[in-house]
């Protein structure tokens, strides 16, 4: 019998460059999220993995889930091979992307090679993570066909909304028992064994105001004034993050990042709405509530706007499970009859968006985000 690491450094060497063109026609597949819409991405991927000889399960997420979590289309993949009794090692990776932004030299999606490297929107997170799980298991099964004695199995989950979150993704996978998994492992960048990292919470903030014309501001109620002292306040209270500290090796302190922000009418007209959308990273030793509690705190507006604070995007708790609080309101009673029925419908769709804390501060975060930890069973 070949020695069974000589078999699989052999194997990776020879496929070396059908690995690099695997992981280029993952790229040239657009999967930003948003928008979302990344049911053809997984089409592809499935394809090319089943060229490969893997069996592929398409796992088509709900409609009204992936809309609830703002996305378009959500396909999940499951690749399963058992090579033996002994438990089973899931390796995750996720297909969406974040839109590529401004400032490229080289199409996002060419996928072009250049000096060795390759470039392209997904290359490093989280598509040649595909590339490397699928070649290391096809190392896995030239081993096995060689001779080598191997126990347990191993499921290929790709999976596509970890930019907003993980709970149609990876979280659907185990809620729906379509995978039990006794060990979890997530892609990343760190170069290195990880077993925490920080929660996340995002949350959206509405500002709503009246219009008026420019020649005549003060009918109106400026938006615009009113979130930028938001911000300001905001923008204080991350400056005192810094003197907050975990004690978690290669974690530092809380981040906040206000990433989106769009609003008015025109340039000669008083905005009457204005949108926020901020990034707040929580590190082990906080709790999550408290941050939230901190973050949506009613304010008054002495110039009459009104304001509703909501989490866009889903959070971990199961299906059927319910948010806690009511909707974060703040409004001037002078000004309630110029709220439309949008705002005054608004609510709080979810709570948290977590991923991945540890030291128990979110006690119900998903196992598949936890690295070299025993996933739940």
């Amino acid at each position: 019998m070949a020695d069974p690491r000589a078999v699989i450094h052999e194997f990776l060497a020879e496929q070396r460059e059908e690995a690099t063109r695997f992981l280029a026609e993952l790229v040239r597949i657009p999967s930003d999220n948003p928008p979302g819409d990344c049911a053809p991405h997984a089409t592809r991927a499935a394809l090319l993995l089943e060229h490969f000889g893997f069996k592929v399960e398409r796992h088509a997420v709900p409609e009204a889930q992936v809309r609830e979590n703002g996305m378009a289309s959500c396909v999940n993949l499951i690749a399963r091979e058992r090579f033996g009794a002994g438990p089973t090692i899931a390796c995750n990776a996720h297909g969406d992307v974040v839109p590529p932004g401004e400032g490229w030299t080289t199409d996002p999606y060419g996928a072009q090679i250049r000096d060795g490297r390759m470039f392209g929107r997904g290359v490093a997170v989280s598509k040649s993570d595909f590339a490397t799980y699928a070649f290391a298991l096809l190392a896995l099964k030239a081993a096995s066909a060689a001779g080598a004695k191997l126990s347990g199995a191993v499921e290929l989950h790709f999976t596509y909304d970890e930019e907003v979150g993980g709970g149609i993704g990876p979280a659907w996978l185990l809620a729906q028992r379509l995978s039990r998994p006794d060990y979890a492992i997530s892609a990343g960048f760190s170069y290195a064994i990880t077993t925490a990292h920080n929660g996340c919470l995002h949350l959206e903030v509405e500002v709503r105001g009246k219009s008026g014309h420019a020649a005549e501001p003060r009918k109106g109620v400026d938006a615009l004034e009113a979130a930028t002292a938001m911000l300001d306040d905001l923008y204080a209270l991350r400056r005192g993050y810094a003197s907050i500290r975990s004690s978690t090796s290669g974690i530092t302190s809380p981040t906040l990042v206000i990433g989106l922000i769009e609003g008015g009418i025109n340039t000669n007209v008083v905005p009457d709405r204005v949108v926020f959308r901020l990034d707040r990273r929580i590190i082990p030793e906080e709790d999550a509530g408290e941050v939230e509690s901190a973050l949506t705190m009613a304010r008054r507006d002495d110039r009459g706007s009104a304001c509703a604070t909501r989490a866009p995007v889903r959070s971990d708790r199961g299906p059927g499970e319910a948010g806690h609080g009511d909707p974060e309101q703040c409004e001037s009673s002078a000004r309630r009859e110029h709220r439309d029925a949008r705002h005054a419908d608004l609510h709080r769709r979810s709570a948290l968006q977590r991923r991945g804390h540890s030291h128990g501060a979110l006690r119900r975060r998903p196992a598949h985000a936890r690295r070299g930890e025993r996933a739940s069973r």
